[in-house]
């Protein structure tokens, strides 16, 4: 849909009005709450203008509602658990007109401001936190607008998009989750799977999380749309960290990621995850540290999804160009239509996909941030870049939305990289061998998982930022050296130098199984499905020499008196 020029307040007005009055399939105690947001919105586009000022032209409540249980255990001792609800509100006021308005600007200002909404059902607080932050929030619309316009006078700008699109209201309105757990049941197997670690020596510290959580968000703006969407979700992490015989500190992760705890694999599998974890871990504590090496390396699992990810969808996310900013927007802004990755290589989302063979995606929405039904797209075809995420922030090259805003910029649901050249992983691993001997080098890598950007553990740090055409690609934590005759041993302390977008297209062969990874990006649940990828050159450089000293005493546990 093409951008528009203001719509007049008259007609905008109307349209709430109507959107005020019409009848809502609502839950008893959301009736109070929802009549709150409405009424002081209302108020709001009605009678909110300063003296001489234009009032809004768009206002809109976001309420995010919020029922969360943790626990955590650390070798075989429950740490802490405890539920908290929560509920609070996104406020977003626009002065101006769609093609012009206080957001979408660099040098200041222009997006939603938050507030704690009380717990209780209570309309006359509701609407007293509403009234004061929207107020404050317009007021500072107003400061930026006319920011905006200066800065306008003074420079010259070609080509420059609409700040926000115009699109029809949306009604969608899914049932309001809640959540159920088994918390003496969780808190349990928390207990049993860290008590895995007390007859582990060489582990300095470690934990193992569950978190579980049921979110509700309600969108509410003077433009008609009202959306409900919502999930739940069950996330059971367990790290460890301890340092290597030099003192290098390193660490693993494992995460399970699931709609209930249902989804979760069974304990029997649970505890020979952790168990796999101990032994790695510990060998890794006498394993030699990374040389510099440039040559083939191949990732697998998890690590392939992250590669994926942080070369691709996270470039071609949050693709917007704010006003007076000169590096924004998506890295390959300018290549859109030519080729990025290998020919063989399809990659598209399609957050409707709500599982992939057995696996939850939870990734899967059907409307996005901003109210917009989603709709697949492909954003690589063949090799060639076909589209990047959208929100109803227009670019340049691409003015419309396509449904994918997280947190008000294009992001991520269900990542589908599709390839036409698959090899099994037996043959892959081969393949890397023999490069690494056409290229005269005495062993390639295998990487089996990176540092992950949604669980924080010891040693190596996921990154994947992204800056001057480097993308700083999270490091290895499971690697190993792979020789001609087959044998592998795996190295630490391995740090990724010179990777650019080109890596891309290096993409030499993948697997012909898929891989699926749950994570965080942006805000919100990303879901990666994605063969293994077999790279033709990467360069490691070496881990700097310096380390922390062991600790003088021995693990308590296994000290001799």
């Amino acid at each position: 849909m093409k951008t528009s020029p203001m719509i007049p307040f008259v007609a905008l007005l109307a349209g709430f009005a109507g959107f005020a009055s019409a009848p809502f399939a609502l839950c008893a105690d959301e009736a109070v709450v929802l009549k709150a947001l409405k009424d002081e919105m209302a108020r709001s586009i009605d009678r909110l203008q300063m003296e001489n000022v234009e009032r809004p032209f768009y206002v809109s409540y976001v309420l995010d509602e919020s029922d969360v249980f943790s626990c955590s255990s650390a070798f075989g001792a429950l740490q802490g658990a405890g539920r908290n609800p929560s509920r609070s509100c996104s406020i977003d006021v626009r002065v101006g007109s769609f093609d012009l308005d206080n957001t979408n600007f660099a040098r200041g200002g222009g997006g939603a401001a938050g507030v704690s909404l009380p717990e209780d059902d209570d309309y006359g607080a509701i609407r007293q936190n509403l009234w004061l932050v929207t107020d404050r929030r317009y007021k500072d619309a107003v400061e930026e607008l006319a920011a905006k316009k200066a800065w306008l006078q003074t420079n010259v700008v070609t080509d420059r998009p609409a700040d926000w699109t115009v699109v029809p209201p949306v009604e969608h309105l899914e049932p309001k989750r809640t959540l159920t757990v088994d918390e003496a049941k969780m808190k349990e197997l928390t207990r049993a799977l860290s008590a895995r670690f007390t007859g582990a020596a060489k582990i300095q510290s470690s934990s193992v999380s569950l978190r579980a959580a049921a979110e509700n968000r309600t969108l509410l703006s003077t433009e008609g749309f009202h959306t409900r969407t919502g999930e739940t979700w069950f996330r059971l992490s367990v790290t460890a960290g301890t340092q290597a015989d030099d003192g290098m500190p390193i660490g693993d992760v494992r995460v399970f990621y699931g709609r209930t705890a249902a989804d979760f694999p069974p304990e029997a599998e649970l505890v020979a995850a952790v168990d796999a974890m101990i032994e790695k871990l510990t060998a890794r504590t006498s394993a030699p540290r990374a040389e510099e090496y440039i040559g083939p390396v191949l990732f697998e699992g998890d690590a392939a999804c992250q590669v994926l990810s942080e070369l691709l969808v996270q470039r071609l996310s949050d693709a917007h160009e704010p006003l007076g900013s000169r590096d924004a927007g998506s890295p390959f802004k300018n290549r859109l239509k030519k080729r990025i990755a290998p020919p063989f290589l399809t990659v598209i989302d399609d957050p409707s996909q709500r599982s992939f063979e057995g696996t939850p995606l939870l990734g899967a929405f059907e409307v996005d941030h901003d109210g917009v039904k989603t709709r697949p797209v492909t954003l690589v075809e063949e090799g060639r870049l076909k589209e990047w995420y959208m929100s109803r922030i227009p670019t340049r090259a691409i003015k419309e939305t396509n449904g994918h805003s997280r947190g008000g910029s294009g992001g991520a649901g269900c990542v589908f990289a599709r390839s036409t050249n698959g090899k099994s992983r037996d043959e892959l691993r081969k393949e890397l061998v023999r490069i690494a001997v056409e290229q005269e080098l005495p062993y390639a890598i295998r990487v089996e998982s990176l540092a992950r950007p949604d669980v924080t553990s010891w040693g190596p740090r996921a990154s994947g930022w992204y800056s001057d055409g480097q993308v700083d690609l999270s490091a290895p934590v499971a690697a190993y050296r792979v020789y001609p005759d087959g044998h592998e041993e795996p190295i630490r302390g391995a740090q990724w130098q010179g990777v650019t977008l080109r890596t891309l297209r290096d993409i030499f062969l993948t697997s012909d199984r898929m891989n699926v990874m749950n994570t965080v990006g942006g805000g919100a649940f990303v879901s990666i499905v994605c063969p293994d990828l077999l790279v033709e050159e990467l360069e490691i450089k070496k881990p700097a020499p310096q380390e922390a000293k062991l600790p003088y005493l021995a693990h308590p546990s296994f000290a001799k008196e």
